[in-house]
C-alpha cells in the first residue's frame, strides 16, 4: 500500500506541475495577443485556459473516485480478514499472513499451545522468528514458496515440521494463497496451517509395515534392494561395498525339535547380534525365512569384510549355546564385492547366494568371500576351520 501511495504522489505531483507550466505558457501568450490583437483574441484565449481547466478537474474528480473505490476495497478486505480470523477459531485452525513489503508475519491468537513462541510474537511477528522454528530439512521447501509463491487463484500446499517447547517437532499442513498488485507482484502470502502430527504417524506406521519385516524389526527384502539401488545412484557408491548374506544352518530342525516359538526367538536374536556386530551405516535385513542381508557401504577393504563375518559367525554360535536357551545353532555366510562382483543387488545377490552355498557344502558354520569379477566363490583362502566351531 505504501508503495501505491508514493505512486499516487508522484503522478498528483506531475499532474500539478504540467498544469502550472501550461498556464504560465498560455498567461504570456495572452499577453503577447493582447498587446498584438487587443481584447478578441484575449477573450478567446481565456476561454481555452478556462477549457483546460476544466479537463484538469474532471482529471482529478475522476482520480478521487479511484481512490474512494480503493478504499473500500481495503475496507471490504479488512473485514474479510477479521470474518476469516473468526471463523478459524471454530475450525481450530491458526492462519498466517505474510507481507512481502515489510516481512512481518501475523498469526491469528488461537496458535498450538505447544508451539515454541514467546507470548509477545503471537499477535505480530517476523517471518525470521518462525523460519527458526523449521526443521533444518524443511526450510529450503518453505523459502521455495515465499520466493515463488502461488499464482493468482492457484492454491500451494506444503508440509513441514515446527519445533515444540519440549523440543520435538510436530508436522503441519499449510494451504495459502497470494494476493498479488496490479502489476502481478506479490504483496502478500495468507493461509492456514494444522497439526497433522497424529496423520503422518499412522503413514510412518504404514510405511513402516510395507519396509520392515514384523518378527525382526529389520528390512524386508524389497527395501533392502531399493536402498541399495539410492546408494548404487548415489556419489558414495565410487567408494565400493560388500553385500553378505547369512543363512541359519539346520534352522528346520530347531523348528522341528524345538517349535516354531524357539524358531521365532533364533530369529530375533540373530537380528539383534546383527545390530550389534555391524555399523549403524550398515543396512541389515531378513530377505525372508532363515536368510538374512547385510550391506556394508564403502567396505572396499576384504579384511573387513572378513573380520566383520567372523564376529557374526562366533557371536552367534556363542549366544545360542550360553545356557538362556535349549538350543544351540551356527550360520553360514557368503560376501560379495561391488562393482567387483556385481553392479546391481540381483547381481550381488547371487553372487553372495553362491558364496553363502559354497559355506555350507563346506562344512557349515563358516563365510566364503566371492572372488574374481562374477567368479565362483573360493573358500581355499578363508582363515575359518569347516565343520563345527571349536569352543
Amino acid at each position: 500500500m505504501k508503495r501505491h501511495r508514493i505512486s499516487f504522489a508522484l503522478a498528483a505531483a506531475a499532474i500539478l506541475l504540467l498544469l502550472s507550466t501550461v498556464i504560465l505558457i498560455f498567461y504570456d501568450f495572452a499577453a503577447r495577443l493582447r498587446y498584438h490583437y487587443h481584447e478578441a483574441a484575449a477573450a478567446l484565449l481565456l476561454r481555452a485556459v478556462l477549457l483546460c481547466l476544466l479537463l484538469t478537474a474532471l482529471l482529478v474528480l475522476v482520480g478521487f473516485i479511484l481512490f474512494l473505490l480503493q478504499k473500500e476495497k481495503t475496507r471490504r478486505l479488512v473485514t474479510e480478514r477479521g470474518q476469516f480470523y473468526l471463523l478459524s477459531h471454530f475450525a481450530n485452525t491458526c492462519l498466517f499472513e505474510l507481507s512481502y513489503e515489510t516481512g512481518g508475519l501475523r498469526l491469528s491468537d488461537n496458535l498450538p499451545p505447544g508451539l515454541d513462541l514467546p507470548p509477545e510474537a503471537r499477535s505480530l511477528t517476523g517471518a525470521a522468528l518462525f523460519r527458526s522454528l523449521l526443521h533444518g530439512e524443511d526450510r529450503p521447501r518453505v523459502e521455495a514458496l515465499y520466493r515463488n509463491p502461488p499464482a493468482a487463484g492457484r492454491e500451494a500446499a506444503l508440509e513441514f515440521r515446527l519445533r515444540h517447547r519440549d523440543g520435538s517437532y510436530v508436522w503441519y499442513e499449510c494451504k495459502s494463497i497470494a494476493i498479488h498488485d496490479s502489476h502481478g507482484a506479490p504483496m502478500m502470502l495468507m493461509g492456514r496451517f494444522e497439526d497433522i502430527d497424529a496423520r503422518k504417524a499412522r503413514e510412518e506406521a504404514l510405511i513402516a509395515r510395507s519396509t520392515l519385516d514384523d518378527l525382526t524389526g529389520l528390512l524386508n527384502k524389497s527395501a533392502f534392494a531399493m536402498r541399495l539401488e539410492e546408494w548404487r545412484n548415489s556419489p558414495c557408491a565410487k567408494g565400493g561395498g560388500a553385500l553378505l548374506m547369512l543363512d541359519l544352518d539346520n534352522f528346520k530342525s530347531i523348528n522341528d525339535s524345538c517349535g516354531h516359538a524357539t524358531g521365532d526367538n533364533a530369529l530375533r536374536l540373530t537380528a539383534q547380534i546383527l545390530r550389534e556386530t555391524f555399523r549403524g551405516s550398515d543396512v541389515l535385513a531378513r530377505a525372508g525365512g532363515d536368510e538374512f542381508l547385510i550391506f556394508m557401504p564403502g567396505a572396499a577393504d576384504e579384511a573387513l569384510v572378513r573380520r566383520k563375518a567372523d564376529e557374526v559367525c562366533r557371536a552367534l554360535a556363542a549366544r545360542s549355546g550360553d545356557g538362556r536357551g535349549s538350543y544351540r545353532f551356527t550360520c553360514s555366510v557368503g560376501a560379495a564385492f561391488y562393482p567387483r562382483n556385481g553392479r546391481c543387488f540381483a547381481d550381488l545377490f547371487q553372487a553372495a547366494d553362491a558364496a553363502m552355498y559354497r559355506a555350507k557344502r563346506e562344512g557349515k558354520d563358516a563365510y566364503c568371500i566371492t572372488d574374481g569379477e562374477n567368479g565362483p566363490p573360493p573358500c581355499a583362502n578363508d582363515p575359518l576351520p569347516k565343520g563345527p566351531r571349536a569352543q
